[in-house]
């Protein structure tokens, strides 16, 4: 995919972005302390 942007819009144009999944694991554990009736906070 990336190589594919790259040869249609140029290199200059595109940039690679990575973004990692902390806020879906706070996320996760807030979900079960919900559901295990744990406060937050």
């Amino acid at each position: 995919m990336i190589d594919y942007v790259t040869q249609k819009y140029g290199r200059e144009n595109v940039a690679q972005i990575i973004t990692f999944g902390t806020m879906a694991a706070k996320s996760a554990v807030k979900d079960v302390g919900r559901a295990m009736n744990i406060p937050y906070g």
